[in-house]
This record gives C-alpha cells, sequence and structure tokens, in this order.
C-alpha cells in the first residue's frame, strides 16, 4: 500500500489510506470493520467528495479491502437500478411532466446507503477472494492453515490484546460474546465463528461468509472496475478460485484481468522488490490514468503496461 501511494503521488493523484476500524487507537463503537457491512467505506467516500468536490475519485482494494470495494460498488448499482425512480431519488426538476429517470451521477448526491459509490470515477480490485465460503474451505486446508489462517489470526488477536480498552468495550457492550474463548481462537474459522459473526448477530459462521462475499454482487457494479486476480494464488486457492467469468462478459462496466502468476497482492517482476519492480502498481495506476483521460478526453500520460 506504501508503495502504491508513493507512485501514486509521482503520478499526481492525492491519496487517502482507509484504515479499519480500531487499526492504533481505542474503538468508539463494539463494531468491526468487516465485509458485511462497508458503511465506513461509503463515508469515507463521501467525505473526500466533500473535501475536493471537483476532483476525479478513484479506489483501490486489496484482498480483503477488493472484496469491500466490489461489493459496495455492485450494491450501489442494484440500489440504482431498483430503485431507479423519481420517486424515491428527488430530481432537480420537479415538474409534473418530468419523465425521465435519475442518472447514476444524480443518483450519487442522494443519501441511500450505498450512493457514495457512484462518486467514484474507476476502481480497481487486487486479490479479491470473491467467495468467502469458498475461501474459508481453502483455509481449512492443512498447509493453508499453518502458512495462512493461523498467523493472521494470531495477527488479530494480538491487535485485541494491544488495546485492552476495546476488548473491555466489547465485553461491556456484547456481553454474549465469550472474550476467554475469542483469544484461543487458533484458526480464521474459530475467530469468525467466536467472534466476528457474533458482533453482527449471525446464527453461524457459513452465514457471515455468504453475507461477506461480494460474488452476488459484482454483476451489478456500474462504476468502470479493474478486478485483477492470479491463477497461482495460495491464499486464495489458486486456479479453484470462483471468478466472476460470466459476470465480467456481460457487464461492460467490468474488466477481468487474470494472469498465470502473481500471487497474492504481489506480481513482482524481479527477484529483490524494488521500486520499479512491481508489475502490479504500474497495471493500477496505468488503468486508472486511462480511465480518467478517457472521461476528460484527453490522452494517457502514463506509458503502456511493460513486463
Amino acid at each position: 500500500m506504501r508503495r502504491l501511494v508513493l507512485r501514486a503521488r509521482d503520478r499526481g493523484y492525492c491519496c487517502a489510506v482507509f484504515n479499519y476500524r480500531g487499526f492504533r487507537r481505542t474503538l468508539k463503537t463494539a463494531m468491526v470493520t468487516t465485509s458485511i457491512d462497508v458503511s465506513d467505506f461509503a463515508s469515507v467516500i463521501r467525505h473526500l467528495r466533500l473535501r475536493f468536490p471537483r476532483a476525479p475519485l478513484l479506489a483501490a482494494g486489496f484482498s480483503m479491502g477488493a472484496n469491500m470495494l466490489t461489493k459496495l460498488l455492485g450494491q450501489a448499482g442494484h440500489e440504482y437500478t431498483t430503485h431507479n425512480a423519481l420517486s424515491y431519488f428527488p430530481s432537480h426538476d420537479k415538474s409534473p411532466s418530468t419523465t425521465a429517470t435519475t442518472s447514476f451521477l444524480d443518483y450519487a448526491q442522494t443519501n441511500t446507503p450505498f450512493s457514495a459509490a457512484a462518486h467514484l470515477t474507476a476502481a480497481v480490485s487486487v486479490s479479491n477472494a470473491f467467495d468467502y465460503v469458498r475461501l474459508s474451505h481453502n483455509l481449512s486446508n492443512r498447509l493453508q492453515s499453518v502458512l495462512y489462517s493461523r498467523p493472521l489470526t494470531h495477527w488479530i488477536k494480538a491487535r485485541l490484546i494491544r488495546h485492552p480498552g476495546n476488548m473491555e468495550r466489547f465485553m461491556r457492550e456484547k456481553p454474549h460474546i465469550n472474550m476467554t474463548r475469542v483469544l484461543d481462537a487458533q484458526t480464521i474459522w474459530e475467530m469468525d465463528d467466536r467472534f466476528t459473526r457474533q458482533v453482527y448477530g449471525l446464527p453461524n459462521t457459513e452465514e457471515y461468509y455468504r453475507v461477506s462475499s461480494s460474488l452476488p454482487h459484482v454483476g451489478h457494479v456500474r462504476t468502470p472496475l479493474l478486478c485483477l486476480n492470479s491463477l497461482d494464488d495460495p491464499f486464495l486457492g489458486g486456479d479453484q478460485l470462483p471468478l466472476p467469468r460470466s459476470q465480467a462478459r456481460a457487464n461492460p462496466h467490468l474488466l477481468l484481468a487474470v494472469t498465470k502468476n502473481g500471487g497474492h497482492c504481489s506480481w513482482e517482476t524481479g527477484y529483490v522488490p524494488s521500486p520499479s519492480s512491481s508489475w502490479l502498481l504500474r497495471a493500477v495506476l496505468d488503468y486508472c490514468d486511462a480511465v480518467v483521460a478517457l472521461q476528460s478526453g484527453s490522452s494517457p500520460p502514463s506509458p503502456p503496461l511493460g513486463p
């Protein structure tokens, strides 16, 4: 993320990083950032639009952030399509003869749950799992558990322990959550079963993973979205990843780019990472440059993609 921000600044972008709730600070509510609720993401977009009312807004999400971004964009597209009526979205023209439907840009001005996503000029999803039920099955594999699930679980627990005030808040406001069992969790599935899904009052972990997934929403996206995935991504299950191929064929707003190699949020072109070795960073920024240039009628300032 830091390297992307530095490269983006070199191209003239002003960058903002969305951190999850409780990251290096005490929570004010007994709530955590997950893919089940993307309202925090929407709030950040609204805030940036108010700060920069005329600038193109672009977003890039990585791994879980990619799932959140894709889900938000899909929910916005579905909400717009489902409720696109003048009686639902107030129009600037109040005359009785008005029959035109509200544009997607006008929809962005409404205060509906997902309308903030319509402010985005373009977005990039990197190493998105799309289907969290499938992801959970992959992480239950013994090797994946040792390499990914257990280390990630211990990292989450360390974050909880580092801020005891957060644990106290959950114990006070969510007394049904047994924090002792939470700290005994050894895998992501155990952490989500004992903690995360109970924060939202869901009946089981499978349901939590189902409603967190962006795959059911990706077909409704109405914002230019590049989905970048690699077939050798070990975290997501490699070539078993449920990619939204049919949705990309049917939706002109989606561009699904799948590479043979690249790993998870990597795509390094050399043996030693350096500021110029990441194909991923060039791909993300070149795509954003191209969409902005296309919408403004100018030529993309960036060079074409290279090895």
